[in-house]
């Protein structure tokens, strides 16, 4: 989830960058070099931030990263020293484009006016005119196509910008040819200033969404404030930057104020809106003892909290670090289009030289064909000469087949995905997350915590003791281990054991997943589940009737044992999270079958599984075994999503094919899944897999109709029924589709 803290990370200033494709191009680039972990490439910041493999020389690997980027076509230099001030000064792409715009639009609109409306165009003084405006137009704010090209032919990786300039290039020199020869014919300085403007508007607009989204995760992490208020071991107040926070500290979070840090609560009460981490709207009730997260926002109450996890270690740090990792991961979809963008621009270039030789050596059949489809589609203007006509249609092949669309279809789904997911308490482990949902058939629970609250209480008892003070050693074995259903007896014996003796114990064991034993002086106790006691020779025949009417209630069975005898059999249950049963009949409305994995008695799990409605239950699992399960049904032929949160689950989490951690999921258990839903609630599980089936569902629409406007586009354009001009809009015009289809999943 992250690099680790060997790695070096050194950034590398990137220049040609004009579109996400070409950032996704950058980065596909430098993934491949050998020694690079990890790469995160900003449009924005026109940089490459790289990360390195442990034990990686920085002075091997950032040479050959920066020899990538430019074979790929671009200009790379390595930021060495560089301070962050120095590279924050460049304009962000929007800022770019927009300065581009305003430089070309009003020649394309004096021209246009000029030649449509005032009729100027066969005039020599305006062809003059034109020629120098549009001139102007092409060294400035379209100097980067062609440089971008000239690096793309040099590399031997045609692009948009090949496309671009080839297409505006050729439009002008022919033009200025003809006005040099005076040919007497229409010249094509407008359609070649038009191209420019009306790509640099795509651009502008995928820039800005670009940004809105950098801005929408850059708004997550500046929900945790820059002050804050420690306390110090006087208890005397004193300001200082959030960044100075270290793990320990006690803060004063007053009325009003946002959290700094996650911590935990020591003393005060209020609500707190988690919002921004969860969801959900409605205020939270926080008193003592209970967690609170940085980035929240503190209402009514005075807190003080002692802090937990600082900076990056918050939940609020994970979040916009999750976000930004999945959004720069490439699903396979993507790379296909990748692979075939690799032979599309050739193809392109191939067929736009077809259609330049047909329409130049075989005019008149060129404009028959034309005109047989005129009928069925519409009049079409073809240019009077031959080479006229060849040069501006072969043209219209090279803009219209610009990939850029190709290339965001899938980035822009992803980015207004994630930020989407994220406001709802969904992080995302990587695009191929996303994938894997539409692959599930089977999703298996974990019980403990997941499909129940965590909490287990005693429900019932009942005792062999012939002897006084027992619950005092159940109070002092019981509070040996962490376990749940340990800590539940602990608090049994608490509300019955008199004054606290101060048991001492030696020889503490945990058995995970099955009891505890000690030595009480020379004695051996034990606290544990029934079936462990009864492995380790303790006979619960005593305890025959209750344990088979606790086991019908749903009850997991634990006792406890001294010197061989069983003393106390304890019906502990854990509630079923409310509305499960709801949130998992939706999960069943989508055909996915449903089971659960418990180490409770075969009784007690299927009476859960029954009020949860599964498909089947495994019973009596001990936690090594979660994965060995998992892998069973896989060999069955099934796709496995595994739900869990705890360090147990971890293999389970890995060994599935979709791993899912909810609520307060340990650390080893959130890097093993490829889902973390952090408010931990069932119906996030549902609303999870909606959101990657919508948008998986939409990165397909949008490759769609990448590719269909392409099938349609070339053989119209090669055919003469769109002129350049229209060619360059209609591209432009791809791209809004493109970014507006994704867009939609930001209201998700």
């Amino acid at each position: 989830m992250g690099n680790t803290d060997n790695q070096k990370t050194e950034r590398i200033t990137v220049e040609g960058m004009t579109c996400n494709g070409c950032a996704s191009g950058v980065r596909s680039a430098v993934v491949g070099v050998e020694g690079v972990f990890s790469a995160k490439v900003s449009l924005e910041k026109g940089e490459a931030e790289i990360a390195l493999n442990e034990g990686g020389s920085v002075e091997v690997v950032l040479p050959a990263v920066v020899n990538a980027i430019r074979k790929a076509g671009f200009d790379a230099s390595w930021n060495e020293g560089k301070a962050d001030s120095e590279t924050q000064t460049r304009k962000s792409p929007d800022q770019v484009w927009l300065g581009r715009i305003k430089l070309s639009a009003p020649i394309f609109l004096w021209l246009a006016f000029a030649e449509w409306v005032l009729g100027f165009g066969g005039s020599f003084w305006h062809q003059v005119s034109a020629f120098w405006l549009a001139g102007v137009v092409l060294f400035t704010a379209g100097a980067d196509f062609f440089k971008g090209a000239l690096r793309q032919f040099l590399s031997l990786r045609l692009g948009m910008d090949a496309l671009v300039a080839l297409g505006s290039g050729t439009a002008f020199v022919f033009s200025a040819t003809s006005l040099l020869m005076k040919a007497g014919h229409h010249l094509f300085f407008m359609e070649s200033v038009g191209i420019i403007t009306l790509i640099s508007v795509g651009h502008w607009l995928e820039a800005r969404t670009s940004a809105k989204t950098a801005d929408a995760i850059q708004g997550i992490f500046e929900l945790q404030p820059d002050k804050a208020i420690r306390l110090g071991e006087d208890g005397k107040e004193a300001e200082v930057p959030v960044s100075e926070l270290k793990n320990g500290d006690r803060v004063l979070i007053k009325p009003g104020d946002q959290v700094p840090v996650d911590g935990i609560i020591e003393d005060g009460q209020s609500s707190v809106n988690e919002s921004m981490l969860t969801g959900e709207s409605l205020p939270v009730p926080k008193g003592g003892g209970d967690m609170v997260f940085g980035g929240t926002g503190n209402i009514d109450g005075r807190l003080i909290v002692k802090a937990t996890a600082a900076g990056a270690d918050s939940a609020l740090a994970q979040i916009v670090t999750a976000v930004e990792r999945a959004q720069e991961s490439r699903a396979s979809i993507q790379r296909l289009a990748d692979r075939i963008s690799a032979v599309f621009v050739p193809t392109v270039i191939a067929l736009a030289l077809m259609a330049f030789f047909v329409w130049w050596q075989a005019f008149d059949w060129a404009s028959g064909v034309n005109a047989k489809w005129a009928p069925m589609l519409w009049a079409a203007h073809v240019p009077h000469t031959p080479i006229a006509a060849a040069v501006v249609h072969a043209a219209a092949v090279l803009i219209i087949a610009c990939p850029c669309a190709m290339g965001i279809a899938a980035p822009a789904a992803l980015m207004a995905a994630t930020g989407a997911a994220a406001r709802r308490g969904i992080l995302l482990k990587d695009a191929v997350a996303l994938e894997k949902v539409g692959q599930v058939t089977t999703v298996v629970f974990d019980k403990t915590g997941t499909l129940t609250k965590g909490e287990p209480v005693v429900v019932d008892f009942a005792s062999g003791a012939e002897k006084e003070d027992l619950e005092n050693f159940v109070r002092a074995l019981s509070e040996s281990t962490r376990h749940p259903v340990s800590q539940a007896i602990h608090r049994w014996a608490e509300a019955r054991a008199g004054e606290d003796v101060g048991v001492s114990l030696s020889d503490v064991v945990e058995h995970p997943g099955k009891g505890v034993e000690a030595r009480l002086g020379d004695i051996k106790i034990q606290l544990g589940s029934a079936a462990w006691l009864e492995e380790s020779g303790v006979s619960l025949d005593k305890f025959t009737s209750f344990a088979e009417a606790n086991r019908g209630k749903g009850c997991a069975l634990s006792g406890f044992a001294m010197d061989g005898q069983c003393y106390y059999v304890f019906g502990v249950k854990d509630e079923l999270k409310p509305d499960a049963r709801k949130h998992l009949d939706r999960l069943r409305e989508r055909g996915l079958k449903l089971l659960m994995l418990s180490g409770d008695h075969q009784m007690a799990a299927e009476a859960a599984a029954k009020d949860l409605g599964l498909d089947d239950v495994f019973a009596d699992v001990k936690p090594d075994q979660k994965s060995a399960k998992v892998a069973e049904l896989q060999k069955a032929g099934e796709k496995v999503a595994f739900v869990g949160d705890g360090v147990n689950d971890a293999p389970a989490l890995s060994q599935a094919d979709l791993g899912i951690a909810i609520g307060d999921a340990t650390a080893i258990a959130r890097q093993s899944s490829d889902f973390l839903l952090l408010n931990g609630e069932l119906k996030m599980i549902p609303d999870a897999i909606r959101l990657a089936e919508r948008t998986n569902k939409v990165i397909k629409q949008n490759f769609f109709w990448a590719f269909a406007y392409n099938v349609v586009a070339i053989p119209l354009a090669a055919m003469g029924f769109i002129s350049p001009l229209i060619c360059a809009a209609a591209m432009g015009l791809s791209d809004v589709v493109v970014i507006g289809n994704a867009l939609r999943l930001r209201r998700w």
